[in-house]
């Protein structure tokens, strides 16, 4: 996935999915797919933030299937679909 012959791996998500995500989204750089480990991220957009946790081996199954699923209940709940593209 990603890096090899100029292109270069972004993972997104929208609460709840794209459709539902009412203007939060997450973006997950490649470094952090190459190198899994714990970390949090900050939801923006809308007019409140989320912090959603995203553990090593969630972004392994995104290093590994493209696809991942986590869920957030800081402020109020979301699950988050992320997905990786390829991006040229």
């Amino acid at each position: 996935m990603g890096g090899t012959g100029g292109n270069q791996a972004a993972c997104t998500a929208g609460a709840g999915g794209f459709a539902n995500s009412h203007g939060h989204m997450i973006e997950i750089p490649q470094a952090h797919i190459d190198d899994p480990q714990d970390r949090t991220y900050s939801a923006t957009g809308g007019d409140h933030s989320h912090s959603v946790d995203v553990t090593a081996a969630q972004l392994t199954e995104l290093a590994t299937n493209g696809v991942a699923e986590v869920s957030s209940n800081d402020t109020h709940a979301h699950t988050w679909m992320i997905g990786c593209l390829i991006i040229n």
